[in-house]
């Protein structure tokens, strides 16, 4: 019995050495496993503050992309917009360009119509001062014509005063014309009459066309500035 207990109490004591060396290695597995833990949530706080800034950093570079690809579809439409304002200036620059041509061409038509029209007016001015100078002409050898007429027309009134005078004095001795001689004295005077009658006309007539001439020629003239000026 004694010696049952003492095995007892020997493997009691073993047994209690090994509890404690078990729970001295627990604990000290406690601690292991609590600064693990510890280390475990420092590095917990850690990853998560990392986790949170990825975050937050992640959602700024998607709102980033985000501002970018909008960026991009503006630029790409400002592209599009600017190469369809391209080709309309393209196309309006070749419609200036044919409009410039033709214009050239048209500048330079009007430039020899001009040359011409000139000209046409040089020679239209040439002729109004000849038909200016004939009229003039003209108008001087009418106005001879009126002072011969007028002096005719004195020396003949101061013939047939004489020759009433004359009638006067030989009343008494000549007796009156006869019927033919009457006659004859008025187809004798007729002609001169006749003649200068003629003359008038003559006169008038040629001053007539070259007035219509003359005006014909001014409106002619004018009609053809209106070019020049436009």
């Amino acid at each position: 019995m004694e010696d049952q207990k003492q095995t007892y109490e020997q493997k009691a004591k073993e047994a209690l050495q090994k509890m404690l060396e078990d729970k001295l290695q627990a604990e000290q597995q406690l601690q292991n496993s609590q600064r693990c833990l510890a280390v475990t949530r420092e590095d917990l706080a850690l990853w998560k503050e990392h986790y949170t800034m990825l975050k937050s950093e992640w959602a700024q570079m998607a709102k980033a992309h985000s501002e970018l690809k909008s960026n991009l579809h503006t630029v790409q439409s400002q592209l599009q917009h600017m190469a369809t304002q391209n080709e309309e200036l393209c196309q309006a620059l070749d419609i200036l360009q044919h409009e410039h041509a033709e214009l050239q061409q048209h500048a330079d038509t009007l430039q020899q119509d001009n040359q011409l029209q000139a000209k046409h007016i040089s020679n239209m001015e040439g002729k109004l001062q000849k038909e200016q100078n004939q009229k003039l002409t003209l108008e001087a050898t009418i106005s001879h014509l009126h002072k011969l007429m007028q002096n005719q027309t004195n020396e003949q009134k101061t013939q047939q005063a004489m020759v009433q005078r004359t009638d006067q004095g030989f009343t008494t001795q000549t007796p009156p014309l006869t019927p033919a001689k009457e006659v004859q004295s008025a187809l004798s005077e007729h002609p001169k009459e006749e003649a200068e009658e003629s003359l008038r006309d003559e006169m008038q007539e040629r001053t007539s066309q070259l007035t219509a001439k003359e005006k014909e020629v001014r409106k002619s003239l004018l009609g053809q500035s209106d070019p020049i000026r436009d």
